[in-house]
Order: structure tokens, then C-alpha cells, then sequence
């Protein structure tokens, strides 16, 4: 730290001209009497230094701000000065013309050797080049300084200029803007005006229609336009669709709704509806699939709007079907033809003949004397079928335990009261009973609970079964 403060105390003393003693010289405390008396006798020529060292570090101070290279400051000192200087390859030595014995640079301090020489004049070049890039920079500031401020002059100038135009510019446009909203404005009341018109029209015309329409009567309330400015003019261009049109479009989707539920209603039978114990699953497939593949084209809003069956809705009502006498069907067909013969008859306006009526009536009276005559007749006792039997366990089930999940093992026991050597037809029965209840299941389920209803059985006491197990065919079959 004391090494760079003394070089920076000579520096200093050199750049502003001060005589001042090598602070980095080793001997200078030993030398200081000899160059003592050196200052005295040279104080006589006005030369003032203390010592030849000295003077030799003056006057290379003084020239290395001046020269560009090592080389050009031993020619100076050569040719100015008639130094004689000798350089080798590390070391310089310095003899004043007075001299008998030269000094080499090393000993005149730090910084006077060869290669210390040569980096002071390589800084002494680059702070050169540094201030005359400082002098520069500062002149071209100023230029840029002065340019800057006629740049923002003359910017001002084109700015108010450019300000001026760009408010007749603005103007011009808000006028042309407001214009053009107005004209805007008049299109869109004339095309609302005329689109409100048409919904009028289709509405009352709907009103006054017989096939009443609520979705189309929707559709058209929503279609009136009442603030026009919102709306754009492809909005207001669209065209109002008319009832025929509105229904084809409803049919069509109502058409897809129907096809997603009746496939899901497929599926759902064709995996969980066993068709051995459910005789009209094939008849509802082919149901389902006559919804599901019939063309909107050929469909009216009241078809496609019918409900889809269910299994059990449909199973009952093909029960119902199959379970009506052929002349039952017959006479309530006839009733029907009747009937509508009637309302013709009534809206062409012909009159009935009296005869007819009086012929009808006594067709009527012979009829219940019929019937009352068959309910004189006695009744034949016939034995009770497999399904009467189902119907009436499910009765008992229904009425006492309302779902077949919540009737004990033991009670099933003693409802069911399976045959002994009949294994198929306790399966039917069992299957007829959970046919009755609409109560769905696989086959290993269905399996399953028959075989928890015969464990049950099996468990009684043996006086109460009156079957030997060893010689029950439906055990032996089922240990085996």
C-alpha cells in the first residue's frame, strides 16, 4: 500500500511540475549527504537538482509524455541530451556526458528499469489516446448537444404542423363516422321493422292454427327484435323460419334424442333381460329397432313426441294383448267402426234411422242375456298354472313387503313351496315370480338367489319336510 502511494505522490508532483526526492529509491536515506553536496555545487548553473539520479529522472519524466516508444526516447536522449545509453535485453544504462560511469535504470528507482519504462509510455500513450477520445467525445457531445436542440426545434415545428392536420384529419372522420352511423342506424330500424312484421305474421298465423305449436310460439318471441342498434346486419338479415320449417328441424332432433334412448334401451335388453324367462324380448328389439332407423322425412311432430316403452310397458301391454279373447278384440274394433261411422254421419249431417237404433239396442239386450246366462252356467275347477301361481306369490309379496329385496330367506321358503323332482320347473316359476315384481337379474344371480330359497327349504326341521334328502333327486342332482 506504501509502494502505491509513493507512486502516486511522484505522479501527482510530475503532472503539476514539483521538484520532488525519488520516494522509491532503497538508498536514498544513505545518499542524502552525498547528493547533499551535489545540490550545492550544482545549485551554481541554476540547474537545482540534487543529484545526477535526479536529473536523470527529471528528464526522462519530462519526455516520456512527448515520445511514442522506448526506442524514440533513447533517441532523444541521445541526439538532445548527448546521453550515452546502452540497452540489452532487460537492463538500461544511463551516462550523462560528465560522467565516467553510467547508471543503470533499475537503480534510479522503480519504474526506471527497461521493461517499467516501457509500460510507463504505453500509459502514457493510452491515457494520451484516452483524453484525446475524452476531447472528442466531449466536442462531439456538443455537436450532437447542438444537433439534438435544432432536431427539437425543427420537431416542434412538424409536430404542431402534424397536430393541425391531424385534427382536420379527425374531424373529417368523426363527421364521416357519425354519417355513416346514422345511415347505419336507418337500415337497421327498416330491417328490423320488416323482420318483427314476418314474426307477426307466423305468430298470429300460429295463434289461429288448430296445431298449436308452444315451441314454435317460443321460438318466434324470441326472434323479435326490440333493440335494433345491438343487433348487426347479418342478424337482422337472417331469415324467420316458418312453422313447417321449425317442425322439420324439431322433428329431426327429437328424431336423434329418440335414437340415442331407444339404442341405449337396445342395450341395456339385449344384456341384462334374459329371453327365456322374458318371451317378447325379441318383439321389443324389433320394437326399438323401428325407432331407431325410421327416416325424420316420414315422421310428424306428434310421432316423434310419443314416448319411447319400456320393457315392462311394453311386456304389459303384450300381455294385455295376448290376454284378451280374438272376440273381444273383434267387437272393440266394431265399437270403434261404429263410432266413427257415427261422427261422419254427424258432420256430413245424414239422420239416423230409428230402426237402426231399435236393432242395435236389442243386439245389446241379447248380449247380456248372454253373459248372464254364462255366469249361471258352473264353474269348472281346473288346476292353477304355473303362471297363476307366480302372479299370486307376487301379490303376496307385493302387498306385504312391497319389494322382493325385502322378504326373508324362510318366507320365500314357504311361498314358493317348490316340487321335489321338477328342477326345471322351480326355475321357471322362480323366474316368473321376478318377472311379475320387474325385478332384473343375470343369470348367476338369478342362479344364485333360486339356490339361497332351496337352502332355505333344506334347513327345516326333518319332520316338517317330509322328503328324505337321500332320496330327493333335486338335492342328490345339486350335490353332485
Amino acid at each position: 500500500m506504501m509502494h502505491y502511494a509513493k507512486k502516486w505522490v511522484m505522479k501527482k508532483c510530475l503532472i503539476q511540475g514539483y521538484e520532488q526526492m525519488d520516494l522509491l529509491t532503497k538508498k536514498h536515506r544513505n545518499d542524502y549527504w552525498v547528493e547533499k553536496r551535489l545540490m550545492k555545487s550544482n545549485a551554481m548553473d541554476g540547474v537545482g537538482t540534487t543529484s545526477n539520479k535526479e536529473l536523470i529522472r527529471n528528464t526522462i519524466d519530462k519526455l516520456i509524455p512527448a515520445v511514442k516508444s522506448f526506442e524514440q526516447l533513447v533517441e532523444c536522449l541521445t541526439n538532445i541530451y548527448g546521453w550515452k545509453i546502452r540497452v540489452t535485453d532487460k537492463t538500461v544504462i544511463f551516462s550523462l556526458p560528465d560522467m565516467n560511469r553510467g547508471i543503470r535504470g533499475n537503480k534510479l528507482g522503480d519504474g526506471y528499469g527497461k521493461a517499467e519504462l516501457m509500460e510507463r509510455i504505453d500509459d502514457a500513450i493510452k491515457e494520451k489516446v484516452v483524453a484525446e477520445a475524452k476531447r472528442l467525445a466531449e466536442e462531439k457531445a456538443r455537436e450532437e448537444a447542438r444537433r439534438i436542440v435544432e432536431a427539437k426545434a425543427k420537431a416542434e415545428v412538424e409536430a404542431r404542423e402534424k397536430a393541425k392536420i391531424e385534427a382536420e384529419r379527425k374531424a373529417a372522420s368523426e363527421r364521416a363516422e357519425q354519417k355513416r352511423k346514422e345511415e347505419l342506424s336507418q337500415k337497421k330500424r327498416k330491417l328490423a321493422f320488416e323482420r318483427n312484421s314476418i314474426q307477426f305474421e307466423y305468430f298470429m298465423a300460429n295463434s289461429n292454427s288448430e296445431s298449436w305449436n308452444s315451441e314454435y310460439a317460443e321460438y318466434l318471441m324470441a326472434e323479435k327484435i326490440v333493440d335494433f342498434d345491438s343487433k348487426s346486419i347479418e342478424e337482422l338479415s337472417n331469415p324467420i323460419l316458418t312453422k313447417e320449417e321449425f317442425e322439420r328441424k324439431q322433428i329431426e332432433k327429437l328424431q336423434e334424442e329418440n335414437y340415442e334412448k331407444a339404442n341405449e334401451l337396445w342395450k341395456d335388453t339385449i344384456n341384462n333381460i334374459d329371453g327365456l324367462v322374458y318371451s317378447h324380448k325379441w318383439e321389443y328389439l324389433n320394437y326399438l329397432e323401428e325407432i331407431k332407423y325410421r327416416k325424420a322425412s316420414t315422421l310428424t311432430l306428434q310421432q316423434v313426441k310419443e314416448p319411447i316403452l319400456s320393457f315392462e310397458e311394453f311386456n304389459e301391454m303384450m300381455e294385455r294383448e295376448s290376454a284378451m279373447p280374438v272376440e273381444a278384440v273383434g267387437n272393440v274394433q266394431d265399437a270403434v267402426v261404429v263410432e266413427e261411422a257415427e261422427e261422419i254421419e254427424e258432420t256430413i249431417g245424414i239422420e239416423k234411422n230409428p230402426a237402426e237404433d231399435l236393432e242395435i239396442q236389442d243386439i245389446s239386450i241379447l248380449e247380456s242375456t248372454v253373459e248372464e246366462v254364462a255366469v249361471m252356467e258352473p264353474v269348472i275347477e281346473r288346476p292353477v298354472t304355473m303362471k297363476e301361481r307366480a302372479k299370486e306369490i307376487s301379490s303376496v309379496i307385493r302387498n306385504n313387503y312391497g319389494r322382493y329385496d325385502n322378504v326373508p330367506e324362510k318366507v320365500k321358503a314357504e311361498l314358493f313351496q317348490f316340487s321335489v323332482n321338477d328342477f326345471e320347473a322351480d326355475m321357471k316359476l322362480h323366474s316368473l315370480v321376478l318377472k311379475e315384481l320387474n325385478v332384473r337379474m343375470y343369470s348367476l344371480e338369478l342362479y344364485d338367489d333360486y339356490m339361497s330359497v332351496v337352502d332355505a327349504m333344506d334347513k327345516k326341521p326333518v319332520e316338517e319336510q317330509n322328503v328324505n334328502y337321500y332320496n330327493n333327486e333335486k338335492c342328490w342332482n345339486r350335490s353332485r
